[in-house]
């Protein structure tokens, strides 16, 4: 059985796209493997290339708003690279929600 007629002889028939723009790839990733930027005064953003999070420091702590399981041990370093610069507390990465758990895991050793 064959494909219905597409009416494209071959590759060489397809159009041509313009590339994907440098800005829609998002940010490079450092040497572990993930990226931290600042959003506002003490919100930052993480992103691993595929998942995305956010945390929030305060004088008494981190807060942690996603854990996804594959951001986890990033989103650890990152934590622990900006609170060691910023003198911030310990992460609590909680929700509620019981989501979070294999991510969490990275946590897994911080105060609550």
């Amino acid at each position: 059985m064959t494909s219905p007629d597409s009416g494209v002889g071959s590759a060489a028939d397809l159009p041509d796209y313009a590339p994907v723009p440098r800005s829609a790839l998002g940010p490079a990733l450092n040497d572990q493997g993930h990226y931290v930027g600042r959003v506002e005064r003490n919100l930052y953003w993480v992103i691993d290339g595929v998942y995305q999070s956010a945390f929030l420091t305060t004088r008494d702590g981190v807060v942690v708003f996603d854990a996804p399981p594959s951001i986890g041990g990033n989103l650890r370093r990152a934590i622990d690279e900006i609170t060691a610069a910023n003198g911030a507390g310990a992460a609590r990465p909680d929700d509620g929600s019981g989501d979070l758990e294999d991510g969490a895991l990275a946590f897994a050793a911080a105060p609550r």
